[in-house]
């Protein structure tokens, strides 16, 4: 698939990183998308989201791409971020540089995302682009509207990694955060499944429910 803006740039390709910093991400500058503005051209939401979704499909069986040295459950494509490189926001010394993720169902989160940024510190280590203990700052659109709403990723250290050849970056983020709601569980004396149930196949073909022991 090819939204309007690669068309116009004529491109029939793109190249882009997979990174991981507690998921795995492929991250990509818009420009590269064909964005000539950037995350800030009128008008272009939705190619932004078909380009992420695009590049979800292109890349979900690409398995190799995604190989954890310790959990098999982590090796899938958590989520795609179009960077921009041109805007810094609002952090120390303005270095930095803003960025859109999408994740799960086309959702867009309202932070930076704490594990990509985890990973673009990464990646820019890699690509010497940053050294130890230098910080950068990391927006969202919509942590942009406010001052000191957005993360900064720190280069804490670069060591070996074990089971995989190379290294690997020590990220530390640093961010702020609000409570949304509080919830409260309450365990009565007098309920007989307080330490929950389960419910098999011979239950449900006619056995007796008959306590917290089911199943």
């Amino acid at each position: 698939m090819r939204w309007r803006q690669l068309i116009r740039a004529e491109k029939d390709h793109i190249c882009l990183d997979v990174a991981y910093g507690g998921a795995f991400y492929a991250i990509v500058p818009a420009g590269e998308l064909g964005f000539k503005q950037g995350l800030f051209g009128k008008g272009e939401f939705q190619d932004l989201a078909a380009s992420a979704l695009s590049i979800k499909e292109s890349l979900k069986d690409k398995k190799a791409l995604f190989v954890h040295p310790e959990s098999r459950d982590l090796e899938f494509l958590y989520g795609v971020v179009i960077v921009d490189e041109r805007v810094a926001g609002s952090g120390e010394d303005h270095r930095g540089e803003t960025g859109l993720c999408f994740f799960a169902d086309q959702q867009i989160d309202r932070s930076p995302t704490g594990s990509a940024v985890c990973a673009r510190v990464a990646l820019a280590v890699h690509k010497g682009q940053r050294r130890v203990g230098e910080r950068w700052v990391y927006e969202s659109l919509v942590s942009l509207q406010h001052a000191g709403n957005g993360f900064i990723g720190d280069v804490v250290d670069v060591e070996e990694m074990q089971g995989r050849d190379g290294l690997g970056v020590v990220a530390a983020v640093e961010g702020r955060a609000f409570y949304t709601g509080t919830s409260t569980f309450v365990l009565e004396a007098a309920d007989a499944w307080t330490d929950g149930f389960l419910v098999t196949a011979a239950d449900q073909a006619g056995s007796e429910l008959a306590g917290p022991e089911l199943g």
